[in-house]
């Protein structure tokens, strides 16, 4: 059952929470999929919750290799894939063969513009990528209409993967590092008056072997294996080494799906 944090919240400082350069990960996130599962069972759970309908047009904010927009195009009237990578939307082109039902649009949302207004707009992943978060998410509101739908994914707070990078981080380079997670900005968004719905969903990652997974460790831990001292590679080969199972290393991910009505300021 989808949380409600209608009446729970405390004040949010959204520009507390790290931000990524997404040229420094955009290759590991396409290298990261064929050992994920997220790209099955997170898509199945956001397509559940956007309920594709044949007038509906759909914003993907960071749609990288376009996932959802796969399952969702022939469904919808029109998808606009937004996305600053263009190897990412050269691979969903691919996909949905140049299909008139989807435009593809190879800018960052900060350089977006348009007057057009979507029933749903998506963003999943993609927050801390921004250095003002509080400007992305009112832009997609923006561009999404009244009584339309913003569907935000996030890690949440008990994430394996969350946890795991923020424990490595510490280790290795001696201080905090904040990532957004999703019951944060939940609360952040009941006090700009909405209210949204959270519902979770987990993934699992399986590196089928050490090595593997120790040329992700910017991707997982913002810490590069090749460039860290010899404390440093320690604390990351021991930390993978406890998350082998079966020979491979198995990392599990909580993921927050908010999803809420663009009515808070009508």
């Amino acid at each position: 059952m989808p949380e409600t944090y209608s009446h729970q919240y405390h004040n949010v400082n959204l520009d507390r929470f790290e931000v990524i350069d997404f040229r420094e990960i955009s290759e590991d996130v396409r290298k990261f999929f064929k050992f994920s599962n997220e790209k099955y069972v997170l898509t199945d759970k956001i397509v559940r919750i956007i309920e594709p309908k044949k007038s509906y047009s759909i914003l993907d904010v960071g749609c990288g290799e376009g996932y959802v927009m796969r399952r969702i195009y022939k469904q919808v009237k029109r998808c606009v894939a937004l996305d600053p990578d263009s190897k990412m939307l050269e691979i969903l082109r691919k996909h949905v063969k140049n299909n008139p039902k989807v435009v593809f649009v190879n800018k960052k949302l900060e350089d977006f513009e348009t007057t057009e207004k979507f029933d749903v707009t998506l963003s999943s992943h993609t927050l801390s990528f921004f250095s003002d978060k509080r400007y992305a998410i009112n832009k997609m509101l923006d561009y999404t209409k009244k009584d339309g739908k913003l569907i935000l994914v996030l890690h949440c707070r008990e994430s394996e993967q969350l946890q795991m990078l923020k424990e490595v981080f510490r280790l290795t380079h001696g201080e905090e590092i904040n990532h957004i997670y999703a019951e944060a900005l939940c609360r952040y968004l009941v006090k700009q008056g909405f209210n949204p719905y959270l519902e979770k969903v987990e993934t699992v990652s399986r590196f089928p072997s050490l090595e593997i997974a120790l040329k992700f460790s910017y991707f997982l831990f913002r810490t590069d294996y090749q460039r860290v001292n010899s404390q440093g590679e320690r604390v990351i080969r021991t930390y993978l080494e406890s998350k082998m199972r079966n020979h491979n290393v198995e990392i599990r991910t909580h993921h927050g799906i908010i999803s809420l009505k663009n009515n808070a300021f009508y």
